[in-house]
């Protein structure tokens, strides 16, 4: 198969045109000119296809070289082509009808799509206005036919026109007809009007005529009476089909400006640009029949906007990786097997099956001639055995007449000589008998090595023969299974949508926005709110969803996608409850996203503070979704060092590491807020500012953006209690007291702090508790609030919740069901941080009754759930250790 950027062999022959580009505006003629005979066709014998490159990048020069580069897998009439003549070859394969036109020395395809729809004017340049393109005749300073097309005998040159070189090229007599064309009268609006739908000059003077009853006489008119619409529906003397053509082209071109950029796009962001190309690259590759050889994204493009992002907001989180990975998967090759590299394969295979079923005849031939000759020394080893076992016993009796004979010997008087000759044959029938066995037990152990070494082999041929067996099945079950079905089924499923949801001012509206351009995706509109989409008379929300969503389907060949914030009010859940429209709308957009109307190319991002609120069918359509919290301390630090360039002598470390402190629960925007208020202070005080001042500009912000600790604001206790984070007396001593980075030890998470035992207890999980006593003014929740503050920002804690009776109050929390739904909404949030500390102020939530009679005394628990709910919240604390290559040395619950 093809790799990701290659092409199978390609000829004219099997390829079809590319669909003409067509207008939104198109309607049925009424002209007043006579009809006159259609010329005839007119097949070119050569075109020069003109690129201008209109920015100066290198990278766009050199994605331009490699589309002009011949291709040998691309052919016209035997011969290879670039994609450029192919695409030249393919977009002028039908007639083009010049006829309107008195000079036709340039013919401009539209790229554009301009579309009118219920949500407004939506214009698109397929180029991304990177490039431009236009077809020339053979010679210079000819004219093309009234009606031409192109086949495969026609000779495609290409020319290139550099950035530098463009303002040269500027100076040719270009078509009047085409983009570039003035309009400063209604007579020329309506000229232009004309030519894009091929209406005759007699077609002209008769709208202007009409227009003029009306009293419309300029351009300005024509434009304030196309925007207040109850005005234009009052327009009669139009006929219906000219009076809409007229409407879209006034408001398409309203918008049309976003074409024309006087400013470079791409300055700040290499990633777009490299997102771009891949786009104009698609549109290339679609128009020749060959998108699926190119991933939807470009994977350089998606790594390189994630760096950007990272540039833009920080994270020490996974926040980023999560995007990262989701868009990963569309930088997936999508392309699959054709029939033909099918076949190919089925053919290689089935080569390949043949060879291994000749093996196996092999094998199992050679296997059972190995078998015989097992037998065969399976018997010459019994012989063997047999024979030694025989010598042995001969060996046997021969020494025991030896030893028979020597008692013999020493009972008699003397020798005699027969004894003599009894002994000596006795004596050289045991020699020989231990010769004999010698012989035997060699030839004995060479006959065990010859069948070891004979059934090694036969093992190693059944193993052989074993595994070309499961070849032979693999290759036949793969030739069984393969085609092109099959292979479809391969596909990565691309993941339909990107959600992320935490709480408010955490940058996700921004960071979704900036990911899906910096990636390279197509906004099919500008980043949208939910109420956006609502509308007030029935069915006008679904419609208002639907053409968003089909302006994907213009573009086909390129991933879209919607950007919604606040998402949960426009897919809300779906019960007793829930509004008929909302209801409808949600029906709507599911069908659209792996519904019975799926559009492929169209994914939905969405930014929203109330996951919980969100339609669960919905949410099972979303791959990707990430938690976006507050940031942690060593982020804040990052956001506020900026100040340091301000005034050294105001801004310290110290001064930064305060003003850390007392942005605890701060969101992202709440410290950009911030900044921008110390910064306007010093711009009209430069003199001095005062750690008071700070805590005052804090406190407004942090109640501007609901930044609570407890029932009040972290900087609002500071000021009330200004020992807590004095710049003066908090040294490193104190902080180095107060930290919670234990080195050596395993730390279980849990603190209890015994205001009557004025001790502070640490748990740890593999060895005894550690005691550290209290400070002398450390009496109430608030005055311990330096030794929270700072252990939490030794170990980086991103949140801090209080959960005291201010805290329940404050949350209109009173009975008990209110209470529990509090705390689950509270928990669930803040288990969706990495780091982060629940701080339970025991003596105001529960209450003991103490019974003091003469008889016993006793002490018992008035609200025993509550107590039992937060003990097992407990239970779930956890510190745990990361890797040491970790950006974090913990995630702390």
């Amino acid at each position: 198969m093809a790799n990701e950027f290659s092409f199978a062999k390609c000829k004219y022959s099997d390829i079809t045109p590319v669909p003409e580009m067509k207008q939104s505006t198109a309607g049925p003629k009424e002209s007043n000119v006579t009809k006159l005979v259609a010329s005839k066709p007119v097949p070119l014998e050569e075109l020069t296809i003109t690129i201008r490159i209109k920015l100066k990048y290198p990278q766009l020069v050199d994605f331009v070289d490699e589309l002009n580069k011949s291709n040998d897998t691309l052919i016209i009439n035997g011969k290879s082509v670039s994609i450029f003549q192919l695409y030249a070859l393919r977009s002028t394969s039908k007639p083009i009808d010049m006829s309107n036109q008195r000079e036709r020395p340039v013919y401009r395809p539209n790229l554009f799509i301009r579309k009118n729809d219920k949500f407004g004017p939506w214009n698109f340049n397929y180029l991304l206005d990177l490039l431009e393109l236009d077809y020339r005749p053979d010679t210079k300073g000819s004219h093309f036919p009234e009606i031409w097309y192109t086949t495969a005998n026609t000779c495609f040159n290409v020319k290139i026109i550099r950035y530098d070189e463009l303002v040269i090229e500027r100076t040719e007599i270009i078509d009047p007809s085409g983009s570039s064309e003035e309009i400063n009268t209604l007579e020329d609006l309506l000229k232009s009007i004309g030519r894009q739908n091929k209406y005759g000059q007699e077609d002209i003077r008769s709208w202007k005529k009409e227009l003029e009853v009306e009293n419309i006489k300029t351009i300005e008119h024509l434009q304030n009476t196309v925007k207040n619409e109850n005005i234009w529906e009052k327009v009669s003397g139009v006929k219906p089909t000219v009076k809409q053509m007229i409407y879209d082209y006034v408001q398409l071109n309203a918008v049309a400006d976003s074409f024309n950029q006087t400013t470079d796009p791409y300055r700040e962001s290499l990633a777009t640009l490299l997102g771009d190309i891949h786009r104009v690259k698609r549109y290339f590759y679609d128009a020749i029949g060959k998108k699926e050889q190119l991933t939807y994204l470009d994977r350089s493009a998606v790594d390189l906007a994630i760096q950007e992002l990272r540039k833009f907001y920080a994270d020490d989180g996974n926040i980023l990786s999560t995007i990262h990975e989701y868009l990963r998967t569309f930088c997936v090759p999508t392309a699959s097997f054709t029939d033909e590299e099918i076949e190919k394969k089925r053919s290689i295979w089935e080569k390949e099956l043949e060879q291994l079923k000749n093996e196996a005849d092999n094998l199992t031939i050679e296997t059972k001639s190995i078998e015989s000759e097992c037998e065969t020394i399976k018997n010459d080893l019994k012989i063997r055995e047999l024979r030694l076992s025989n010598i042995s016993k001969e060996e046997e009796s021969a020494k025991r007449e030896v030893d028979n004979l020597k008692d013999i010997a020493r009972n008699a008087a003397a020798v005699t000589v027969t004894w003599r000759n009894n002994f000596d044959r006795a004596k050289m029938k045991q020699e020989q008998s231990e010769e004999k066995k010698k012989n035997a037990e060699k030839d004995l152990q060479e006959t065990v090595i010859k069948s070891e070494r004979i059934m090694k082999k036969h093992y190693k041929f059944l193993q052989n023969l074993q595994n070309n067996t499961k070849e032979i099945n693999d290759r036949q079950s793969k030739i069984d299974l393969i085609d092109a079905d099959e292979h479809r089924k391969l596909k990565v499923k691309i993941g339909r949508g990107l959600l992320l949801y935490g709480p408010p001012g955490t940058g996700k509206s921004e960071l979704l926005k900036r990911a899906a351009v910096y990636a390279g995706i197509t906004m099919t509109t500008v980043p949208l709110a939910a109420g956006e989409l609502n509308r007030p008379y029935v069915g006008e929300t679904e419609k208002l969803l639907i053409d968003i969503m089909y302006r994907a389907n213009t573009i086909p060949y390129l991933m879209c996608a919607m950007t919604i914030d606040e998402i949960d009010g426009l897919v809300p859940k779906r019960d007793n409850n829930a509004q008929q429209s909302k209801v409808d709308g949600i029906s709507v957009l599911l069908s659209h996203i792996e519904g019975v109307k799926n559009i492929p190319n169209l994914i939905v991002f969405g930014a929203t503070n109330r996951r919980n609120m969100m339609d669960d069918a919905f949410l099972r359509r979303m791959q990707a979704k990430c938690f976006v919290g507050r940031p942690s301390p060593e982020i804040r630090k990052q956001m506020l060092k900026p100040l340091l360039t301000k005034d050294l002598k105001d801004f310290t470390d110290e001064r930064l590491n305060f003003l850390v402190k007392i942005t605890t629960n701060f969101s992202g925007a709440a410290i950009g807020a911030l900044k921008s208020s110390i910064v306007s202070f010093l711009a009209d005080n430069p003199a001095s500012l005062s750690n008071h001042t700070l805590l005052s500009l804090a406190n407004n912000t942090a109640r501007e953006f609901s930044c609570w600790f407890g029932s009040s604001t972290l900087p609002e206790i500071c000021r009330i209690y200004p020992n807590i984070f004095d710049t003066q007396s908090i040294t490193n001593t104190q902080s180095q007291e107060f930290s919670l980075v234990l080195l050596g030890r395993k730390p279980s998470g849990r603190i209890l702090i015994d205001l009557q035992e004025r001790k502070c207890y640490i748990e740890l999980s593999d060895e005894n508790t550690i005691e550290k006593p209290l400070l002398n003014d450390e009496t109430s929740l608030m005055t311990l609030l330096a030794r929270i503050i700072n252990g939490c920002s030794s170990r980086n804690i991103d949140t801090i919740q209080i959960i005291d009776t201010d805290f329940l109050s404050k949350n209109n929390a009173f009975d008990e069901n209110k209470i529990f739904e509090l705390l689950a909404t509270t928990f669930a949030e803040c288990d969706e941080y990495n780091r982060s500390m629940f701080i339970f102020d025991i003596d105001s939530l529960i209450m003991l009754s103490i019974s003091d009679s003469n008889m016993s005394q006793s002490t018992s628990i008035s609200n025993i759930h509550l107590y039992q709910y937060i003990r097992e919240k407990c239970k779930q604390a956890f510190v745990e250790n990361k890797p040491v290559n970790s950006s974090n040395n913990f995630t702390a619950k």
